[in-house]
């Protein structure tokens, strides 16, 4: 891994945190998938993600308190914690998302419950 899909990442997360749909979009690869924490919780493709994203997007003022990026081999490890998390029922007050990054956008991201499930997702690929 490069520091360059760090900054895929952290650019991702930072129009997210603008609420600049189109500068996270770019981010995305066109068939880009995102798996929830649950097996049914999954968008496949740019649009299905982005209509994923701007639905948190309007839920802005959640707060994050904390941020974490890991890098982790192939992938990136992005650990987050909030009140967005707390009030969630499929979280304990956090989530961690393996990003896999290719050609300088995002491919996938999975999202995992806690951050010993993320390492081990990552460690597999």
């Amino acid at each position: 891994m490069s520091e360059a899909e760090l900054e895929v990442v952290f650019d991702h997360l930072y129009a997210r945190r603008r609420q600049d749909a189109d500068a996270v979009a770019a981010t995305l690869s066109s068939d880009v998938v995102h798996q929830g924490v649950e097996a049914d919780l999954v968008c496949a493709g740019r649009d299905e993600v982005m209509e994923r994203v701007r639905k948190t997007m309007r839920r802005s003022g959640d707060g994050i308190a904390r941020i974490e990026l890991v890098d982790a081999g192939a992938q990136v490890v992005v650990g987050l914690a909030g009140r967005a998390f707390r009030d969630n029922p499929l979280l304990d007050g956090e989530i961690y998302m393996v990003f896999t990054v290719r050609d300088g956008v995002i491919t996938r991201m999975d999202d995992y419950r806690t951050r010993s499930e993320a390492f081990r997702a990552a460690q597999k690929e």
